[in-house]
Order: C-alpha cells, then structure tokens, then sequence
C-alpha cells in the first residue's frame, strides 16, 4: 500500500475505532481496496490478513539512520546496542508497525506478519 519506510513513522491514526491512513498517496491505494472490498474496511473484512506492514527491516537497518552513533571506522561504541538509547530508538520505530497490528487484532482480525521466506507469524490478542 506505500512505501516501507513510510510505516515507521505515525503513518496512520484510528478515528471512530476505524483506521484512518496520513499519507496521501497510502489513503489513495487504501480507497481503492476499500472499493475492490464492497466498500469494506480492514475491519470489516471477515478474512484472515496476511501484512507486511513494517517488514521492511532493512530501513531501520540503514546506515545512514546509525551514522550519528558511529566512530570514525564506522563502528558504534562498546554498549551501544546493549543501551537504553538503542532500545528506545529501535521501540519508537517499530512503535507505528506494531500499534497498526494490535489494532487490527483488536478488532477481532486474524493477522499474519510476514517476517521473511517463508515464514509466517501469528500477531495474537492475547
């Protein structure tokens, strides 16, 4: 529906219990589903969703997000990955991604995450 990057950011809001997406090019795709779906939205849907919103790892991979942590030869300093500030980097991140599941989980739908060939995993409720 948008480009990978666009999911670690707050590329949605939920707006009478109904996802409502901010980016413009996203709600032009997502209208068109909506109208492949009778009009239906996701969760409204009485199918399982296979998505692989925020799948795209290799963003918060990229170097360019981790120069700024990084020594002159491009390594970061003993204790980074292990530090609070790495931890709420990565969390506020993949913050969008997993509120976008937890919604649709909530609103009673089967959700498939797909990490990686060919795996899937089950976002759960519970």
């Amino acid at each position: 529906m948008a480009s990978g990057k666009e999911f670690y950011s707050n590329f949605f809001r939920i707006d009478d219990d109904k996802i409502e997406f901010t980016v413009a090019d996203t709600r032009e795709i997502y209208a068109e589903l909506c109208v492949l779906w009778s009009n239906k939205r996701l969760e409204e849907l009485d199918v399982p969703i296979i998505s692989t919103v925020g799948s795209g790892f290799h963003f918060p991979a990229a170097r360019e997000i981790w120069a700024s942590f990084q020594n002159e030869q491009g390594e970061f300093d003993n204790g980074f990955t292990e530090s609070a500030l790495f931890n709420d980097i990565i969390n506020s991140m993949l913050e969008p991604m997993v509120l976008f599941h937890q919604h649709l989980t909530k609103s009673e739908k089967q959700v498939f995450f797909r990490f990686a060939a060919p795996t899937y995993s089950r976002f759960s409720n519970s």
